[in-house]
């Protein structure tokens, strides 16, 4: 629900005043300043209430913002139990490969380091179809 406010603020207020990752102050915090220092990942509960009033109402939601962590621990518990440290570490690579095309995080990874940065070197794009953000 985090980054989907954030994701909406952005294209509420595209590369102007309100934009939370605007290359307008600084190609460094436009590509990963925001997530690393900035509070856009840190929304409360009236902004929640302003940009994802939909998702609020979801339990499902609700309850992957609180737990995000917990499939990656299980998974990480079960391969350690099957076959020890090597599967841990196979295991946890292959499934975040394989899981990582599928979950919405991987496309905070996407956006960030690839359209912005490819893209955007100081001009905005418009999107064309929902495609380039």
């Amino acid at each position: 629900m985090l980054w989907v406010a954030t994701h909406r603020t952005h294209h509420q207020f595209p590369d102007r005043e309100g934009d939370p990752h605007t290359p307008l102050d600084g190609k460094w915090w436009a590509h990963v300043g925001w997530i690393l220092v900035g509070n856009a990942m840190r929304h409360d509960a009236s902004t929640l209430d302003r940009y994802v009033p939909d998702l609020i109402e979801d339990k499902f939601h609700v309850w992957m913002t609180e737990f995000h962590f917990l499939p990656t621990v299980v998974l990480g518990l079960a391969l350690f139990a099957i076959g020890g440290l090597p599967f841990l570490l196979w295991g946890i690579f292959l499934a975040h490969r394989f899981w990582d095309s599928m979950r919405p995080g991987s496309s905070i990874r996407r956006h960030t380091f690839g359209v912005r940065g490819a893209l955007r070197p100081g001009i905005y794009r418009p999107t064309v179809g929902g495609w380039l953000c």
